[in-house]
């Protein structure tokens, strides 16, 4: 790394921090001294060489001039640059007329360090023209030997300027041997844009800084493969003895690289302020077709392509959209039915939404991705284009075509930092829209949606919350929302708050909260936690829907279910009463039968019957009367199950004995019409 020394006259210390640390951005190792005093600057220019020196122009002992009368007459060639937070144009005009090389304010030192390379490569230029001259004075010899070892390039023209000497170093400079530039016109080598300004500086050779050296000049040079070089060209007129124009001495330094990195300096200041006027049209209320112009006429402006377009997917339908298309190439685009909207993606620009990676070709003929053109299409020559991609998902592209001189990696890397851009656009104006939508459903809707801290102090309180509690939300803003607890149900906030804190969300949990009037309502919450973008829980969203005409009605229909059931149960019971009743006078009229025969046989046949006979009888007659009284039992069962006061008794029966005495009952009945006969199992024991 190249080292440069530099005397710093300065007596602030900020401001000369501020200085020391602009310097070592440069691509040299930095010593510097900084001096506060006259006599502290000569004596430091006595003890060492200094390359450059910086001077504040207002310093509380000397000033700037007076620094600047001081380096002149130690080394009229040293650069010396004014700064100042104050110096007015008259002021800077005089310092520049005093030898100063350049000056600059305090508050913009970004010329800082491309004016320290300017001037050192001028004061070289400076030292090697007056060693030159120097040596024309001595000997023909020495000349030759300085020029010839010099590190600029050295040309001697003629009357008519053609070329009569050229050093090794500028026949270098331009790819040419010293033997194919001799003899001919130096004009044929400047570029066409310099020409004139050359021809003039030639034509009037007698100036008043004819002789310092002041005609400087940069000019463009062109190289024997054709390209071009950038270099200062001073000019040293000779005269002839009558003052008329003999020639000239021409030094030139290749600045070409300089150029090169100013160049890219401003171009990267122009792509910056390109990107920070997008950016400050993000946050503007700008449709996302007038941003998507913006940013196509920055993209066309700062790499120079002939045409373009800049559009946008649809999340609905996965098209592409392309709102430019429709103001720059619409009229020279002949393709038959053309539209904006692309459902399907064909070609280069297809291969880049596809793939979702950026795209550079300036031959199309050679890149095996292109399908070419459609009929009637303009012709393409060149295509840059980058996907607009936010997080995995592609949000649009940037398409540009037909860069007169080619595209470069600097282009590509522009375009690509443009549709990073753009995708934030995307999903910022998409992000705008959902909310403002979704502002509109929250407004809209009839139930209370309410946010709250983790502490349960509202924060938000939609029209649906003021015409279900009453509250407007100036009233409840910042109050806890135990305001809408009836008495007995202020725990139940704590609970919900350290049950939402855990992550976790309620759904449709039902509850009672208070009105405003007091009037206490039924509602059914949906409580949800509420993230920050890192994914902590910032606060508490509840939407609650009134439900107390619902549970009314479901509390009607409860009853009128009960209703419905008691007169269903009343009607079986009066059905079952018709049953049995019907069912007990036939039970009745059987035993009454049997007892009615028996009897009739016992009076009519008393005399017959031996004790024995009489006996059996008299047992049947028993029988009826114990069945009788079953029956009686059996109305009393009945009675017992109508009010609700029957009891389930179980006991073990011998169903032998039980169909047996059924068998003699019917058969006592209907006499002896009918024969029966029992087969019961055996043994079959008891039955409960």
């Amino acid at each position: 790394m190249p080292t440069l020394r530099v005397l710093l006259v300065e007596d602030s210390e900020d401001d000369a921090l501020l200085l020391i640390r602009l310097l070592k951005q440069s691509q040299y190792e930095i010593t510097v001294e900084r001096v506060e005093t006259a006599d502290e600057m000569k004596a430091c220019l006595d003890n060492a060489t200094w390359e450059i020196i910086i001077a504040d122009y207002s310093l509380p002992s000397f000033s700037g001039m007076e620094a600047l009368g001081i380096a002149k007459r130690y080394d009229p060639d040293i650069p010396f640059i004014v700064v100042s937070g104050t110096i007015g144009e008259d002021i800077a005009v005089s310092a520049m007329k005093a030898g100063a090389q350049d000056y600059l304010m305090k508050d913009n030192l970004t010329r800082l360090l491309p004016t320290i390379e300017r001037e050192l490569e001028e004061a070289e230029v400076r030292r090697n023209k007056k060693q030159t001259e120097a040596a024309l004075h001595h000997s023909e010899e020495q000349y030759r030997r300085i020029v010839e070892t010099a590190r600029e390039g050295i040309w001697i023209i003629k009357q008519d300027q053609t070329t009569a000497f050229v050093n090794r170093k500028m026949a270098q400079m331009l790819g040419y041997t010293v033997e194919e530039i001799n003899g001919i016109s130096i004009f044929a080598f400047i570029s066409e844009a310099d020409q004139p300004t050359v021809t003039e500086r030639l034509q009037q050779p007698i100036r008043d800084n004819a002789s310092n050296g002041a005609d400087q000049l940069e000019v463009r040079l062109q190289c024997k493969d054709g390209s071009y070089i950038w270099t200062i060209m001073s000019l040293t007129p000779h005269l002839g003895p009558d003052g008329t124009y003999q020639g000239a001495l021409v030094m030139l330094t290749d600045i070409t690289q300089r150029k090169q990195t100013e160049t890219a300096l401003a171009w990267e200041l122009e792509v910056n302020a390109a990107l920070a006027q997008l950016s400050q049209n993000l946050i503007q209320k700008v449709s996302l077709d007038d941003i998507s112009m913006l940013v196509l006429e920055q993209a066309l402006r700062l790499t120079g392509a002939e045409f373009g377009y800049v559009g946008y997917i649809q999340p609905e339908t996965g098209f592409l959209v392309c709102p430019t298309m429709t103001r720059d190439i619409w009229a020279s685009c002949e393709v038959p039915n053309k539209d904006n909207i692309f459902e399907a993606f064909g070609g280069l620009w297809g291969w880049v939404l596809e793939n979702q990676e950026p795209l550079l070709t300036n031959s199309l003929t050679d890149d095996e991705r292109s399908t070419g053109t459609p009929q009637g299409h303009i012709p393409i020559r060149n295509f840059l284009s980058a996907p607009a991609i936010m997080g995995a998902n592609l949000v649009g592209q940037i398409a540009l075509a037909n860069n007169p001189q080619g595209f470069r990696d600097l282009d590509l890397d522009l375009v690509k930092r443009l549709a990073a851009l753009y995708a934030l656009a995307v999903e910022h104006k998409r992000a705008e829209a959902t909310r403002i939508r979704l502002a509109g459903i929250v407004e809209s809707t009839d139930d209370a949606i309410i946010g709250k801290s983790l502490e349960g102090i509202i924060t938000s309180w939609n029209a649906g919350a003021e015409q279900m509690y009453g509250h407007q939300a100036a009233e409840v803003v910042g109050k806890h929302i135990s305001i809408l607890s009836p008495p007995g149900f202020e725990d139940e906030i704590d609970a919900i708050l350290d049950f939402i804190q855990s992550g976790q969300a309620i759904t449709r949990y039902e509850t009672t909260r208070a009105r405003k009037d007091g009037t206490i309502i039924q509602v059914a919450l949906t409580i949800s936690p509420v993230r920050a973008a890192d994914g902590t829980i910032s606060g508490v969203s509840t939407i609650s829907r009134d439900i107390t005409e619902r549970k009314a009605m479901e509390n009607e229909r409860v009853e009128k279910e009960k209703l419905r059931v008691a007169l269903e149960k009343e009607k079986e019971l009066s059905e079952l009463k018709s049953r049995f009743m019907s069912i007990i006078s036939h039970e009745f009229r059987t035993p009454l039968a049997v007892i009615g025969t028996t009897s009739e046989l016992l009076i009519h046949y008393w005399d017959k019957l031996s004790p024995a006979d009489r006996e059996k009888e008299y047992s049947k007659i028993q029988a009826q009367i114990d069945h009788l009284g079953k029956l009686l039992d059996d109305v009393s069962t009945v009675t017992k199950a109508n009010t609700g006061y029957l009891q389930f008794n179980p006991k073990p029966v011998d169903i032998r004995t039980y169909f047996q005495r059924l068998v003699e009952q019917t058969r006592a009945t209907i006499g002896s019409r009918h024969q029966f006969r029992l087969d019961v199992a055996d043994p079959l024991g008891d039955v409960i």
